[in-house]
């Protein structure tokens, strides 16, 4: 299947030209497919994002482990946002709160922080 990039808010009015050799083009053309994207759309993305590096003191490993950070925090707050449901729901069908609900509701709040910390961490490396 072949895609298109995300839609942007305004047109994109500028294009660029590339050849490639056969070597070349079969890397790309595997790729885009990888990707779910038509070579074009992969050529495109893939130089937008190197132009995006070029400008900030970030390298790919260390994109690759902001990202492997971001999706294990993001499995931590699913953890705990499940924990909270269980609490809530458990308080809608009894009327009575948890044991474990403060707990719940601390740790809810130190990985809510831990995220807000992240954030600012990640703006500070991109800017």
């Amino acid at each position: 299947m072949r895609g298109h990039r995300t839609h942007s808010n305004s047109a994109r009015r500028h294009s660029v030209s590339t050849y490639f050799h056969d070597e070349e083009f079969t890397l790309i053309v595997l790729a885009a497919a990888q990707a779910r994207l038509a070579p074009g759309a992969w050529v495109a993305e893939a130089a937008y994002r190197s132009a995006v590096l070029e400008r900030t003191d970030l390298d790919w490993e260390k994109l690759d482990r902001l990202r492997d950070l971001v999706e294990l925090l993001g499995r931590r707050l699913e953890k705990i946002g499940h924990n909270v449901n269980q609490v809530v729901t458990r308080w809608h069908a009894t009327g009575e709160v948890a044991a474990n609900a403060s707990a719940v509701l601390a740790a809810a709040r130190m990985s809510a922080q831990r995220v807000d910390e992240l954030v600012e961490v990640i703006s500070r490396m991109l800017s």
